[in-house]
């Protein structure tokens, strides 16, 4: 994201929040943000799983769920789709990712985003590779409930050992991690940006 933002025209217009528990991770993106001048990007230490890290964010033109639905559990997965509905505004657009490998559940997760009001704009092919969706939200955000812990880091290695073998995994190896304590930066990859006017 920040590698957009650096050469985007509207750069100065767009505020955006960065969540990540790893230390290391906020500080280099702390300092590339730094580098190029994005005076209106956030990087936050914390644990992106909890909604309160997002409170006067919301709703979002652009929320970031990447290196996350792989590494988490079915349940938490669903968890956090049904949150993007607080954390999207009206039109705005939802990008996430998730492996393609068994179980692939790709096409259970654009339902769950279909039957919360979102419409698919762009999922890349099964076997391309790596697994990426984009999803523009048509409903009406509802508010934000503070003190929701949306997922857990189970970790990739943990999920594929308790599913069996990755077909992808060479091809689409998981983003390196901390230990299963830490949630993924985003939401989530805890990211989110708005392209609205700072401050408002």
């Amino acid at each position: 994201m920040l590698e957009v933002l650096a050469d985007h025209h509207r750069r100065d217009e767009i505020r955006a929040l960065l969540v990540e528990l790893d230390p290391r991770n906020t500080a280099l993106a702390a300092e590339r943000a730094l580098a190029v001048g994005l005076r209106h990007v956030e990087v936050v230490t914390a644990d992106a799983s909890l909604t309160e890290h997002y409170l006067g964010m919301v709703p979002a033109d652009v929320v970031l769920v990447c290196g996350v639905f792989g590494n988490i559990t079915e349940e938490d997965v669903e968890r956090t789709v049904d949150a993007c509905s607080q954390l999207c505004r009206t039109g705005g657009t939802v990008i996430r990712t998730r492996h393609r490998g068994a179980p692939d559940m790709v096409p259970l997760i654009c339902e769950w985003f279909e039957t919360r009001g979102f419409e698919r704009q762009w999922l890349a092919e099964q076997h391309a590779g790596f697994g990426v969706g984009a999803h523009r939200f048509t409903g009406e955000p509802g508010p934000l409930v503070m003190g929701v812990h949306l997922f857990s880091f189970v970790g990739y290695d943990v999920l594929r050992q308790a599913n069996g073998p990755c077909p992808h995994a060479i091809r689409s190896p998981p983003c390196p991690r901390q230990p299963s304590s830490s949630p993924d930066g985003h939401i989530l990859n805890g990211t989110r940006f708005q392209e609205r006017p700072p401050f408002l």
